[in-house]
């Protein structure tokens, strides 16, 4: 079952959890007013991990909102919101 809490900046290193990888096999796309489906084959790489710690470290301390999600302990998702955008993945 799958739980959501609010989480400190310094969980972001937790980002480690997440299998970011992904194949794609269809992309939806709005076409004159019609949502059409594109055949394609597109493959998404595992994060860079360091980097992205790099990189969300500062956008968690500058929020301080942070929500993860998780499948009993292991961090599957998360979210950092600002009043005026939302940052996710």
């Amino acid at each position: 079952m799958i739980s959501i809490r609010k989480m400190e900046s310094s969980e972001v290193n937790r980002l480690s959890e997440i299998d970011r990888t992904e194949d794609i096999l269809q992309d939806y796309q709005l076409i004159h007013g019609t949502l059409e489906a594109m055949d394609v084959n597109w493959h998404i790489a595992p994060w860079d991990i360091e980097e992205k710690i790099k990189e969300w470290i500062p956008i968690a301390e500058g929020y301080r909102n942070m929500w993860g999600a998780f499948d009993e302990e292991k961090r599957v998702g998360f979210a950092v919101f600002n009043w005026n955008r939302t940052i996710s993945t």
